[in-house]
């Protein structure tokens, strides 16, 4: 009981740290934001934030562990009649929901436009990027095959999200940008070959999926 109640302790502060920070850079921008400030809104000392985070790039994007986790998962678990790029595109899709759903497309419009006004978070960017890819090679396999797969998918996502956030940023509505990054998702995925799309690597074990000629990845 008593480390349940750590747990939950442990996630308000995390959950202060983030909201106090997320109001504080959409207000001033992020580079004029200090650590201190943030740590005085959520009302812990300085050093806390960076018991949670280990810089305050990592504390704008704070979402990552868990986008990551997820995408990692959707691959290493999904169904034996699953390619890998259907698992990714499942992923993708959600991501993209997420970042257009109605009750978050403010938040989302928040979240771009303050990338857009720091270099030091479009340099972030880069490296978020990377370490996206590099999960999901690692996902996929440990061959040369599996990096070259994760590095088209994962173009295909920065490009849709990058149109999702120019989109939105000229004032586009909703409803229109969300049908412009379905069409420009479907084309995406289109320009993959058919190797690409029904790629499913060999798998030792048993629970996993194995190599099948089977894909689901060019009917959706």
């Amino acid at each position: 009981m008593e480390t349940g109640r750590r747990e939950r302790k442990k996630q308000q502060t995390r959950t202060a740290l983030s909201e106090a920070a997320s109001a504080l850079f959409a207000e001033r921008g992020f580079d004029e934001v200090t650590v201190a400030e943030i740590a005085a809104a959520a009302d812990v000392a300085v050093g806390t934030v960076f018991n949670y985070f280990a810089s305050k790039e990592e504390l704008f994007f704070d979402r990552l562990d868990g986008i990551v986790a997820a995408l990692t998962t959707a691959v290493r678990d999904r169904a034996p009649d699953t390619s890998v790029a259907a698992a990714f595109r499942g992923w993708h899709e959600k991501e993209l929901a997420f970042l257009l759903h109605p009750r978050g497309s403010r938040r989302s419009i928040r979240f771009f436009r303050t990338i857009a006004a720091s270099r030091s978070l479009q340099t972030a960017e880069i490296g978020i990027h990377q370490r996206l890819e590099t999960a999901l090679a690692e996902a996929i396999g440990s061959d040369d095959t599996a990096s070259l797969l994760a590095a088209q998918l994962m173009a295909i996502h920065r490009t849709v999200v990058a149109k999702c956030r120019s989109l939105l940023l000229t004032g586009t509505s909703r409803p229109i940008v969300a049908r412009k990054v379905e069409a420009l998702t479907v084309g995406g995925f289109e320009l993959l070959s058919t190797a690409a799309l029904d790629y499913q690597p060999v798998r030792t074990d048993s629970r996993l999926p194995r190599r099948s000629s089977k894909g689901s990845g060019s009917d959706r």
